[in-house]
C-alpha cells in the first residue's frame, strides 16, 4: 500500500455517505447562488456602489468551484500589457496559501502583486504604492464592487457547470445566467472534447451569453526541477515512466496532459486542491514510485 496520505474529492465517491455529502453541499451552494442572484440584481439596479479606478481593470474569473485554468490567462494578460509598455499589477484574494501568487511571482519577476479579500484596497495599493497603470484581477468575476473594463470568464469544457453529479445545480458560485455579463468567454481544455461535444457546448454557451469566445488548449510549456533549473521542453516527457501527483481542483486534467505529452503515467495521486505539503508528505513522496521520475505541477512545486 502506498504511504501517501491520499485524500480524494469527497464528491467523487459513491454510496450513502457520499450521497449525503453531495446533497448537503448542493443545498448549501443552492443557497449561495440565491444570495448571489439577489446581490447581482442589487448591483445591476445601482443599489450597491461600484468603484471605478482611474486605470484600466481587467478581470479573469469563472463560475464554478475548482480550477479552470485562470492563472495562465492572468499571466498571459500581464505579459501582453508589459509588451505594450504598461506597468500592470495583479490583485488576488490569495486563497489557499497563495499558490497562484507564488507561481506568478516566479513567472513574472518584478510584477507587483497584492493579495487580500478586499480587491479595492489591493487595487489602490497597486496604483499608489507600485505605480501600476493597469490592474488585473485574479479570480475577480464575483467581485463586482470594483468596475472593470474587461470581464473575462473561463469555462472548463470538460465540466462547464461544475460537477454535474452534484444536485441542485452543480458546483456553481452563482447561476449560469451570470455568464451574460461577461465580455469574453475563454473555453479551456477544448482538446479533451470531440468535435460533436464541443459544438454542443458552444451552443449551450451561446444560449446564455452573446459574448465572443476563444478556445484554449492545455499543453506542457516546459520541465524544470524544484530549484527552477530548466530540464527541457515537452520532449523530456516523451516515453518517460513517471509517478505524477498534484493538488489541483481538476487533477485528471494534469494526468491527461502528461499522457498527451508522451509520458507513461505509471502511478498517480491527487491531493486536495491547494494542499499544504508537510514533512510527512515529503517522506511519503520519497518512498513512493521507486524507479519512476516524480512529476508535479508548478503550482505544487512552488510549495514543495
Amino acid at each position: 500500500m502506498s504511504p501517501l496520505r491520499l485524500v480524494t474529492h469527497p464528491l467523487a465517491h459513491r454510496g450513502g455517505l457520499a450521497g449525503a455529502s453531495r446533497a448537503a453541499l448542493g443545498a448549501g451552494l443552492a443557497l449561495l447562488r440565491q444570495v448571489a442572484r439577489a446581490r447581482g440584481w442589487a448591483y445591476d439596479a445601482g443599489l450597491l456602489a461600484v468603484e471605478r479606478l482611474p486605470v484600466p481593470v481587467l478581470s479573469v474569473g469563472n463560475l464554478s468551484l475548482g480550477g479552470t485554468g485562470k492563472t495562465p490567462l492572468v499571466e498571459e494578460l500581464t505579459r501582453r500589457c508589459l509588451a505594450r509598455g504598461h506597468r500592470p499589477g495583479v490583485a488576488s484574494r490569495g486563497y489557499g496559501g497563495g499558490d497562484e501568487v507564488r507561481v506568478l511571482a516566479r513567472n513574472l519577476p518584478g510584477v507587483p502583486q497584492e493579495a487580500e479579500p478586499d480587491r479595492r484596497a489591493a487595487a489602490r495599493r497597486l496604483m499608489e504604492v507600485h505605480g501600476c497603470d493597469v490592474v488585473i484581477l485574479d479570480d475577480g468575476f464575483q467581485h463586482r464592487r470594483l468596475a472593470r473594463d474587461l470581464d473575462l470568464c473561463v469555462v472548463d469544457a470538460t465540466d462547464p457547470f461544475g460537477l454535474r453529479t452534484c444536485p441542485v445545480g452543480g458546483l456553481l458560485r452563482e447561476p449560469a445566467a451570470a455568464l451574460a455579463r461577461a465580455d469574453l468567454l475563454a473555453v479551456s481544455r477544448v482538446d479533451a472534447l470531440d468535435p460533436a461535444a464541443l459544438e454542443a457546448l458552444e451552443a449551450s454557451l451561446a444560449a446564455l451569453t452573446a459574448a465572443p469566445r476563444v478556445r484554449l488548449r492545455t499543453e506542457v510549456a516546459g520541465v524544470s526541477d524544484l530549484a527552477g533549473e530548466d530540464l527541457g521542453g515537452v520532449e523530456w516527457l516523451e516515453g518517460r515512466a513517471v509517478a505524477a501527483f498534484c493538488g489541483l481542483g481538476s487533477p485528471e486534467v494534469f494526468r491527461r496532459t502528461l499522457e498527451a505529452s508522451g509520458a507513461r503515467v505509471e502511478a498517480f495521486h491527487a491531493f486536495p486542491d491547494h494542499h499544504p505539503y508537510d514533512g510527512r508528505d515529503l517522506e511519503a513522496l520519497r518512498a513512493w514510485g521507486p524507479g519512476l521520475a516524480r512529476v508535479t505541477t508548478q503550482k505544487d512545486a512552488v510549495k514543495l
